[in-house]
């Protein structure tokens, strides 16, 4: 059923029929400079919005209709079922905002967005809210988490860091390879040694794990904090299928990390290659054991030969972040509305798993390709 808002311009449901031209909408926005079939987008288009495990005929994604039919926006919607304080919370994610021309109707992306959050949820979020979309969440009563809203950084090669920069600029950079190689090296062993990854202590171990172990340990460190998602083994799967490439970065690689008596203490997700970036989907620690997890983390895509690490932040990281060489910047903004005041409070103290895998970094909208 569409909901009139201004003039003859309607806001409905995001429907099977609407793949083809949401896709094509998509490309021209998100990917209009990279190579992206658009049968492949349409394909996974599908099965992101109406194939998702967490699917609810009340929490659907939308589009907006124009006055001669035509389809001239769109707001993917994902469902969340979470738990906070151990009750059942019902939240959704708002992704891939668009807007055909939005200078023919400046108001059309805040109409989609005001029709998300006018939802029934208990809790609207948004992990990946650029500028203009976080000023729209602001003007309709949500608000910024600052402490989940930068990226951190960790350069391991900074001189082949800087070449893998100028390659894709232009391929003849890959010629000063072995220049970098041998600045890296010197940077390695010189006094300061601002650039080494520390040895991990002999008492810590890092070992692979098999999906039935990961899903076990994911649900295991999430289940401290306050506000979660409800995962069960079938949609952590799900989630973890989806996530299991990022074709610029590499495939999914999921580590414990291990004290004592092979105690767990915490485990990550990353996408990497050697000479490459690696890109952290998650970190999962212990209470009082996040410094050692990263420490790992780090040895971890050291060894593999990734020039930088980069991730997400979560509050509960920051210290430790920090305390092993990582700087922050600016990233896309989270974003939140919620009409319960401990909802907002958890996720303003730090207490919420909301973005990577409990966001929508795990989907390939965001750094994946479809060729």
């Amino acid at each position: 059923m569409g909901i009139t808002l201004e003039g003859n311009v309607r806001i409905r449901e995001f429907r099977p029929d609407d793949l083809a031209v949401v896709a094509a909408l998509f490309r021209r926005i998100f990917r209009n400079n990279e190579k992206c079939d658009l049968a492949t987008l349409q394909s996974y288009l599908g099965d992101l919005f109406f194939e998702h495990p967490w699917r609810d005929p009340e929490l659907t994604s939308r589009v907006s209709v124009s006055a001669d039919g035509m389809v001239n926006g769109f707001i993917g919607v994902l469902p969340l079922q979470m738990t906070y304080r151990g009750a059942a919370i019902r939240a959704a994610l708002a992704s891939s905002l668009m807007v055909d021309n939005p200078r023919q109707d400046p108001l059309a992306g805040a109409r989609l967005l005001r029709s998300f959050i006018t939802g029934p949820q208990d809790l609207s979020l948004g992990e990946t809210s650029g500028p203009q979309v976080q000023r729209m969440w602001q003007r309709l009563g949500g608000s910024t988490v600052p402490t989940y809203s930068m990226d951190w950084e960790r350069v391991l090669r900074p001189a082949q860091f800087g070449i893998a920069m100028l390659k894709e600029r232009s391929w003849m950079a890959g010629w000063l390879r072995p220049v970098g190689l041998a600045v890296d090296t010197l940077l390695r062993v010189g006094k300061r040694r601002r650039f080494r990854v520390e040895p991990l202590d002999a008492r810590i171990e890092r070992a692979d794990i098999n999906a039935n172990e990961l899903v076990a340990l994911v649900r295991q460190f999430s289940a401290r904090y306050e506000l979660r998602p409800a995962w069960d083994d079938a949609s952590l799967r799900w989630f973890l299928t989806h996530a299991a490439r990022k074709e610029p970065f590499g495939d999914l690689i999921g580590r414990i990390v291990c004290g004592k008596n092979r105690a767990p203490l915490g485990c990550y997700l990353y996408y990497g290659r050697p000479g490459g970036i690696a890109l952290v989907l998650q970190i999962f620690s212990g209470r009082g054991d996040a410094d050692t997890v990263i420490k790992g983390l780090l040895a971890d895509v050291n060894d593999l030969g990734c020039v930088v690490v980069r991730g997400r932040s979560q509050p509960d990281l920051l210290d430790a972040l920090l305390q092993n060489g990582c700087i922050f910047k600016r990233a896309p903004s989270v974003t939140m509305h919620s009409r319960n005041a401990g909802l907002l409070a958890a996720i303003r103290a730090g207490d919420a798993l909301v973005t990577g895998l409990a966001g929508e970094s795990w989907a390939r909208l965001t750094h994946g390709q479809f060729v």
